[in-house]
């Protein structure tokens, strides 16, 4: 591909002897694949051969001046003001982590954060729901950094709805920060926690499954006090071996009460499961970076996370701005 001088695309930005177009299509690629396949696609397609060393690069450059732009702008990061008064949409904030393998630390955990809002719909199943547009950020680190950066792009409604597991950071930096939001306990997690319990607890099928539903419909009815009740009435019909998890189950019911009225959720159209979170994980970050045999450095994958959230975000534009100007679109 030839472009004439005075072409826009034709200039060669960040040192690197490549028009602003070929970087564009190198990040690209590399975004979506492994660096000797983006090679080969460019080849392939373009009659252009460019080394995977380069596309490597050149795409970790242009996610690192998104990091430093991110670490910049999470770092101003407030509270916004109420955008609306009456709204027509929900507002969902969900977090969570997966491991990647990393050179420095081997396993190591990514946070994941999504931003979204769905039509208000009473009895709406989430089947019916098409999220649309989300907002993604990632971070490789600790929460103390992750939590800024969620925070940048979180719109401020009236009551916003964050749906997570019981971890305490989480719930902690909600209560502070959003003190009028709708905090809820994943059910699925919730769920999980009655099932590890049931395999010590019951050891014939029959009682097993007919505790794990007794269990849906004391939740799914938001009577989750009345169940702890039911719990120290099994303690003494159990066996002694399933006694210190149910403890742990019953602890983690009350700790989590105000966040697990399920059934009213359900009735006024709100998700109770964190099954958007859990799907970014594989879209955005596993389809990538837990390709099969991949180990990163963590600046590599930090600077990767960048590429990725921002292309699920369909904010591509901010990349191709970094490309031409060396900063990000507003």
């Amino acid at each position: 591909m030839i472009l004439e001088k005075s072409h826009p695309l034709a200039t060669c930005p960040h040192g690197f002897r490549i028009s602003a177009y070929l970087q564009e299509l190198m990040v690209y690629l590399y975004s979506d694949h492994v660096f000797e396949q983006a090679s080969e696609t460019l080849e392939k397609l373009l009659g252009i051969k460019v080394s995977a060393k380069q596309i490597e690069r050149v795409s970790e450059r242009i996610g690192q001046i998104m990091e430093d732009e991110q670490v910049l702008r999470s770092s101003k990061a407030e509270v916004k003001p109420y955008t609306d008064t009456i709204s027509t949409h929900y507002h969902y904030i969900e977090m969570n982590g997966s491991m990647i393998l990393t050179r420095e630390e081997k396993w190591k955990e990514v946070k994941l954060g999504r931003v979204f809002k769905v039509p208000i719909k009473e009895d709406l199943e989430a089947s019916q729901i098409d999220i649309g547009k989300s907002e993604y950020v990632a971070h490789l680190g600790s929460s103390e950094e992750f939590l800024p950066r969620l925070q940048a792009i979180i719109l401020k409604v009236q009551h916003p709805i964050f749906i997570a597991d019981g971890a305490p950071w989480i719930w902690k930096w909600v209560t502070e920060k959003y003190p009028n939001a709708v905090q809820i306990l994943d059910y699925f997690h919730a769920m999980e926690y009655a099932h590890d319990f049931a395999k010590v607890a019951f050891k014939e099928k029959v009682d097993y499954d007919n505790w794990i539903g007794g269990v849906e419909n004391y939740l799914l009815t938001d009577r989750v006090e009345a169940l702890t009740h039911h719990m120290d009435w099994l303690a003494e019909r159990i066996i002694p071996e399933s006694l210190p998890m149910l403890k742990r189950l019953k602890e983690y019911y009350l700790k989590n009460l105000q966040r697990m009225y399920y059934g009213t959720l359900r009735k006024n159209g709100v998700f109770i499961g964190s099954g958007a979170i859990e799907s970014a994980h594989r879209n955005v970050i596993q389809k990538r970076v837990k390709l099969s045999g991949q180990r990163w450095s963590k600046k590599g994958a930090q600077a990767m996370l960048q590429l990725r959230v921002t292309k699920k975000s369909a904010n591509w534009n901010k990349i191709i701005n970094i490309i031409r100007t060396g900063k990000a679109a507003a």
